[in-house]
């Protein structure tokens, strides 16, 4: 059995839970904690962090230009997610929003066991380009490097720091250059994510994020498991510490 930490992001879509609830409690060998963040504007719905809906993310019209309207506030929700379970001292961790849904427990497995052999800090995929690492669906292992607590070292002034030059990224590359120092890995099977459709379903991962919810329960009634295990690349860190102005010298930018 292994324990992990899943933190699952909740901006609208608060149809979906149910059913990712279902999914994350049905699996066999995978003991879960799970927490719920939540930034949408239903009284109803059952959450276990809430923080205050802002539009666009809290900034305002004029937001990264060519990214998610909410990445601001899917940084703020993962974090406060993190912040929620650490005292567990559980070291794998999964963070989902709430419309990608991961049915094959199988490869789950293979994928955390993978970091935890190799003490990977982080696992996920390209969004786009090189500077974009997944931030919808990504693997954390903190028992060698904590990632999270490089992200709130560093998160709020380098957010800002994109928002007042109008630099069309947010979440995503600041996920990209905090893991930089330590080992980390993509994972093929979604990589590179030319093809569109491949964005919203992975077959041979069972993974979908259709931003319909019927094309998601669609996926999950016909998937069935090719039982081949998960491809990686290995990326070897460089073990320079991340601070904020390296990144401004690194990207040539400051």
């Amino acid at each position: 059995m292994i324990e992990v930490n899943f933190i699952i992001t909740v901006y609208d879509k608060e149809e979906y839970w149910p059913y990712l609830k279902d999914i994350i409690n049905k699996y066999k060998n995978i003991k879960s904690n799970f927490v719920v963040c939540y930034s949408g504007i239903d009284d109803n719905f059952d959450y276990d962090i809430k923080i205050k809906n802002l539009v666009n993310g809290g900034r305002g019209n004029n937001h990264h230009v060519n990214s998610c309207s909410y990445a601001d506030m899917d940084y703020d929700l993962t974090i406060k997610g993190y912040e929620f379970l650490k005292k567990n001292n559980v070291k794998n961790w999964i963070k989902l929003s709430v419309d990608s849904w991961l049915l094959d427990e199988k490869k789950l497995i293979e994928i955390l066991n993978f970091m935890n052999e190799n003490s990977f800090a982080y696992g996920g995929n390209i969004w786009y380009s090189h500077i974009n690492l997944s931030t919808d669906i990504f693997f954390a292992n903190t028992q060698k490097n904590n990632i999270f607590e490089d992200l709130k070292l560093h998160g709020k002034k380098f957010l800002d720091w994109l928002y007042e030059k109008k630099i069309p990224t947010g979440f995503e590359n600041l996920m990209r250059y905090v893991v930089i120092p330590y080992d980390h890995f993509l994972i093929l099977d979604r990589e590179f994510l030319e093809d569109d459709n491949h964005r919203h379903e992975c077959g041979t991962l069972g993974w979908c994020m259709f931003h319909k919810l019927e094309n998601n329960i669609n996926f999950m009634k016909k998937y069935k498991s090719d039982n081949n295990p998960p491809t990686f690349r290995k990326i070897k860190g460089n073990d320079s510490p991340y601070s904020f102005e390296w990144y401004l010298l690194d990207s040539g930018q400051n």
